[in-house]
């Protein structure tokens, strides 16, 4: 059972205050030492935090798979989500969890026994609920393991932790511009037309996520229980909207400006105005893991996902995802999806693949996609080299990300 033990009166919290204690302690085996811990972090009511679940071990032995639960206090944290850290990918390692109200077990495995290294294995993020109570919630460790390449069990002990909760600042939405990002690249810095972007904050909307609904059969709503972004005082469409993130379709209105009053409305109330600069274009390319990096989100010709497993060939035409290529012809319709006539970007538009220009087939709105979800059919060059190869995308004189590729055969 998760439990809560509250401060004392005479001592309030009123500023940024969760930190999270989660030790899972040293067990000897053979004379080895082993634990993993999550690094203490900060946060608030109704915000997300991310955090790395660290494995220090001695070189021998060391674990090749590992499972672990954590339960907590299902009113305060509504989840805790996990992907692989660097340790684990670098092992050849995925993270698959089971996720419930109030609890979290994760399994490390992969297609190999290749040893895990020490560093991060997991980054996970916590998500605390808007109406989380000030205090201490107790976090319970009931199940750790890991076992050895040779699939012996490493027994560990576990040493429970603590979620010191915070109250919010203030009442309603509340973000950085810094929180405003390319939802392709997940960078901060000039928005285009067009462009999906993802707000991150506090107190944006809903505790459970909601996905994008029609306003008409061929447009996204503006408002999802509740929640509005306002560019301008101008109602932007909205693709996905949780307490702490708001996923959102920049309109084509601030096309020609310098600059926008960007403001998120959750239930009535309205927060900070934050000026965002404006810019004609911004490219970036999504990709497979969503992180802005590496292999991008790529359909080769036989409409298979493009991965180092199913690489495409030279010659064959791929498919490319991507974002910010600003206003259209015909002009964009915010939030309009993309049926009948394809807009297509006004700027010119080039892909290069190995440092290789690359013929382009298409370029313009997804199909059925929302406006401003640019689809890219181009041709892998002849001379490009095999394996990951660098994958750029420029809109006019605007460069994507220089950290995306794609698998050449």
């Amino acid at each position: 059972m998760c439990g809560h033990v509250r401060p004392a009166r005479k001592r309030p919290r009123t500023r940024v205050a969760l930190v999270l204690c989660f030790v899972i302690s040293a067990c000897l085996v053979q004379g080895q030492q082993m634990s993993l811990s999550l690094e203490p972090v900060q946060g608030i009511q109704g915000c997300s935090t991310t955090v790395g679940i660290v494995l220090s071990a001695s070189p021998d032995p060391r674990p090749s798979g590992l499972e672990w639960t954590i339960s907590c206090p299902p009113d305060d944290i509504l989840a805790i989500d996990f992907k692989a850290g660097p340790s684990a990918s670098a092992a050849g390692k995925t993270i698959q969890c089971a996720y419930g109200p109030g609890y979290a077990t994760c399994l490390v495995l992969g297609m190999n026994t290749e040893p895990i290294a020490a560093g991060v294995l997991a980054i996970g993020t916590l998500h605390v609920g808007p109406g989380a109570q000030v205090g201490i919630a107790n976090l319970q460790l009931p199940m750790v393991m890991a076992v050895s390449k040779d699939a012996a069990e490493i027994p560990m002990n576990a040493i429970a932790g603590s979620v010191a909760i915070g109250s919010a600042l203030k009442p309603g939405p509340v973000f950085e511009t810094a929180g405003v990002v390319n939802a392709a690249s997940l960078a901060a810095g000039p928005i285009a037309p067009g462009e999906l972007i993802s707000i991150f904050g506090c107190s944006l909307g809903s505790p459970v996520g909601l996905g994008a609904t029609l306003s008409t059969p061929e447009t996204l709503s503006g408002n999802l229980s509740g929640t509005r972004v306002l560019f301008d005082g101008i109602e932007a469409p909205l693709i996905f909207v949780r307490n702490d993130q708001v996923n959102v379709v920049a309109p084509f209105e601030i096309y020609g400006k310098t600059q926008t009053a960007l403001q998120v409305e959750y239930q009535g109330q309205l927060s900070t105005a934050a000026l965002v600069s404006v810019s004609q274009a911004s490219p970036a390319l999504f990709t497979l893991d969503s992180s802005g990096k590496g292999n991008g989100a790529i359909v080769n010709d036989d409409l298979t996902l493009n991965s180092p497993l199913k690489p495409a060939p030279r010659g064959s035409t791929i498919s490319l995802y991507g974002n910010g290529g600003g206003q259209t012809d015909p002009a964009g319709i915010s939030g309009h999806l993309c049926v009948g006539v394809p807009t297509k970007p006004l700027l010119p538009v080039s892909v290069s693949i190995g440092n290789l220009p690359a013929e382009i087939a298409y370029s313009g709105c997804a199909p059925t996609s929302v406006e401003g979800l640019l689809q890219v059919n181009v041709r892998i060059p002849e001379g490009v080299g095999s394996g990951p190869q660098p994958l750029i995308l420029a809109i006019g004189d605007q460069v994507s990300p220089a950290n995306v590729t794609v698998s050449v055969e």
